[in-house]
């Protein structure tokens, strides 16, 4: 197909925007779908970009209210996550699945809602209790994922390049099953 048209490979959209999709999805995980809706509906390059920044100083904001919880996932393995946001308390996880939302959420956007039972002691958290957990997107153990300036400057380009039709095709890969 032509790129005229905006049609890039998706597995390049991936790679190369990997930053960029990762903070477009947990806004969606987090319910924050209005910046994707404009960035969807947009019909000029200028449109998307003021998103984009929108979206930028929006995540900023959440890691500064990110919080460190030590977890124990699956019963198992003990685990620091970066919180932003939680659901609970629960009994079990098999409680926090039956609850259809969460368990869409936690399938979906596994990598950033996260169900464990918390083994330490937080403010408003109770010990031993679990969790379904809205997580910061990291790029190792505790750094979040942040999109670099390169990154950025590489949206724009292939805006200007092939048109917004681009920013539908990165919406739709932040809203997937899959990362």
């Amino acid at each position: 197909m032509s790129e005229k048209r905006g049609d890039v490979p998706v597995s390049k959209l991936r790679s190369k925007l990997r930053g960029i999709i990762s903070v477009l999805r947990l806004l969606a995980a987090s319910g924050q779908l209005s910046y994707l809706d404009r960035m969807t509906s947009a019909l000029d390059p200028d449109t998307v970009k003021s998103v984009i920044y929108e979206v930028l100083r929006t995540y900023r904001a959440m890691l500064n209210s990110a919080r460190k919880v030590r977890v124990k996932v699956n019963d198992e393995a003990e685990k620091v996550l970066v919180v932003l946001d939680w659901e609970g308390p629960f009994n079990s996880i098999d409680e926090i699945l039956g609850e259809p939302r969460l368990a869409v959420l936690v399938r979906n956007f596994s990598d950033i809602v996260k169900c464990g039972k918390v083994i330490e002691e937080v403010p408003g958290l109770v010990q031993d209790k679990y969790y379904a957990f809205i997580t910061v997107p990291l790029a190792d153990e505790l750094s979040p994922v942040y999109p670099s300036e390169e990154e950025i400057a590489s949206l724009f380009a292939l805006i200007n390049k092939v048109g917004t039709r681009v920013v539908q095709m990165i919406t739709a890969l932040a809203l997937s099953g899959t990362r």
